[in-house]
């Protein structure tokens, strides 16, 4: 029975670090877009500005908010008809919000 609460331990501690690691799922088709730094504006053309926001609860990484407020916008940027998204601005509201505000555009 104790070996039985130890495997129990174990598989809860193992579960509860991999869903730290990302708390929002992908859009099927969304993983085709680009999250990039810069843009060229002579081989990109404006879709959209969308802010993306994910609100949590649980203390996490910075770059784990990074990717999931990333793949909000890579979401946001398929439902609009985009391939690239550049963040433009990251907000920070508050404990367990986060959002940013991203550029969305099509690129050849």
């Amino acid at each position: 029975m104790k070996n039985y609460y130890l495997l129990l331990l174990a598989s809860v501690s193992l579960s509860a670090c991999t869903a730290t690691e990302s708390f929002v799922d992908g859009e099927p088709g969304a993983d085709g877009v680009s999250v990039v730094s810069s843009i060229d504006n002579e081989k990109c053309e404006p879709k959209a500005a969308v802010k993306v926001r994910h609100t949590g609860y649980a203390e996490r990484l910075p770059g784990y908010i990074e990717k999931d407020l990333d793949k909000l916008a890579k979401n946001a940027a398929f439902k609009e008809g985009g391939n690239t998204v550049m963040m433009i601005e990251k907000y920070e509201e508050g404990r367990g919000t986060q959002s940013a505000l991203y550029h969305v555009y099509m690129c050849n």
